[in-house]
């Protein structure tokens, strides 16, 4: 080997095989390229092991199985599930190495079409899965992919962890009853459409008091990009969750406080994002006042001019670290509340200033410039009918403020955006969801300060 680069060797032993077996197998790319970056550095008894298994040898598994088998295993934990399926394919030695089932714990079929839920389910009991992303899956008819699953979710009673970007509201009950071991639930976009534009205006019905089943929940997220509807009924009340610490139910229409009462009854809660608050104002925010160990809270759509109640009930939250308040009022009394708020190093508002335009912005800067401990903060602004209106009455544009921003916080970052009033549902939903790509042509202009 002397005289001959990493990548040489094993081009050259790739090659080889490729002429000796081309019926059998076109080997995959991604494998090859991962060899090639944990071979780089490696010894070159470790490097002729590595080669070795290449060689797809039978006999390899008898000799030198523990190193080869440790270069194999990093190999196999960069491959996403279609090409550790096509690995196993490869010789009866892959398939011992592939079928490891810690390779199979977490679980992604982001990109991927499942044409047979139930030998799926019953695979990822057998290897003991525990995290299970459906994002970005993939389906000829997007209708039935949902029904399928659910005949089989019994198989995934020992899943820990559930991801969904689009999931109906009926699946999701169903989960509550059949996955009772879940620690973190996401249900990004609940829906009964299945095409645009029609899931942004479709609302759904759900209902919250199912999820009692679910014991060990630390983490939730359901959300919607048009609007999840809750009854008065008894099958609308938040349940008592003592494990949970993360909540997020975004897109929700409320019918009254009483549809998150329980909230209040879980002690430790650290991170809380509500959706449309109009409609539950004053009393939810006597109920976020109870909540004094949160580090994070996002609230949309909500505030006036002259409430006192969530005002009262940021002082109470002391070790708050994280505060978002889309498209809402700042009153003079939640202005200088902030100041209060000793921990505060991450600040995104977006000042509702469809009635009270100077006021609000006039308030709202004052309350920011007093948070001298940022470290980001975002002042966007919803533009009504097109054009971008004057944020300040003191200032002349978008920009000068932007600038007069960045100089009272040296070391912060800042960033100023602007969405049209008629894209507001969407952005809300793509900021909660940061992993999901809508297109909308909202602007914004963002600075890093060298020193930051």
């Amino acid at each position: 080997m002397e005289g001959r680069s990493t990548e040489e060797i094993i081009d050259t032993k790739i090659n080889r095989y490729r002429i000796q077996h081309r019926p059998i197998l076109k080997l995959s790319n991604r494998i090859i390229f991962y060899l090639r970056i944990l071979t780089a550095d490696i010894s070159k008894r470790l490097l002729t092991l590595t080669l070795g298994a290449l060689q797809f040898s039978e006999s390899s598994r008898m000799t030198g199985t523990c190193e080869t088998d440790k270069v194999l295993y990093l190999v196999f934990q960069k491959l996403n599930v279609s090409d550790l399926l096509r690995a196993s394919q490869v010789c009866s030695y892959w398939k011992y190495v592939a079928l490891q089932n810690s390779l199979w714990e977490k679980v992604s079929l982001n990109g991927l079409i499942v044409t047979d839920w139930e030998k799926g389910c019953l695979a990822l009991k057998k290897f003991g899965t525990i995290s299970l992303d459906l994002r970005g899956i993939k389906n000829q008819d997007t209708s039935h992919v949902w029904k399928d699953l659910d005949r089989y979710l019994i198989h995934l009673n020992g899943i820990e962890e559930l991801l969904f970007h689009q999931i109906t509201p009926l699946l999701l009950k169903s989960i509550t009853f059949n996955v009772p071991s879940l620690r973190k639930l996401e249900c990004r976009f609940v829906t009964t459409a299945y095409t645009e534009p029609e899931i942004w205006t479709t609302s759904c019905e759900i209902g919250l008091s199912s999820l009692r089943y679910l014991g060990w929940l630390v983490s939730l997220k359901i959300g919607s990009g048009a609007r999840i509807v809750l009854n008065a009924g008894q099958d609308a009340l938040f349940p008592y969750l003592p494990n949970l610490r993360h909540v997020s139910l975004t897109g929700f229409k409320f019918s009254s406080v009483l549809n998150l009462e329980g909230l209040a009854a879980i002690k430790g809660l650290i991170s809380l994002e509500l959706g449309d608050c109009k409609d539950v104002e004053p009393g939810i925010y006597v109920l976020i006042g109870t909540l004094t160990t949160l580090k994070r809270l996002r609230l949309e759509n909500g505030g006036d001019i002259n409430d006192t109640k969530l005002s009262k009930a940021l002082v109470k939250i002391k070790g708050l670290e994280i505060l978002e308040l889309m498209n809402f009022q700042i009153s003079e009394n939640l202005a200088n509340s902030f100041k209060e708020l000793q921990h505060l190093n991450h600040l995104s508002i977006w000042p509702d200033n469809s009635d009270e335009n100077a006021v609000v912005n006039t308030i709202l800067f004052t309350a920011i410039y007093n948070c001298k401990g940022l470290k980001y903060l975002c002042w966007g602004n919803i533009a009504e009918g097109g054009p971008i209106s004057k944020i300040l009455q003191m200032e002349k544009d978008f920009g000068n403020l932007f600038h007069k921003l960045v100089a009272a916080f040296p070391r912060c970052r800042v960033e100023m955006k602007c969405v049209p009033r008629y894209l507001w549902r969407q952005f809300c939903f793509t900021s909660v969801s940061k992993n999901t790509r809508i297109s909308t042509d909202y602007k914004s202009v963002s600075i890093l300060n060298a020193s930051a």
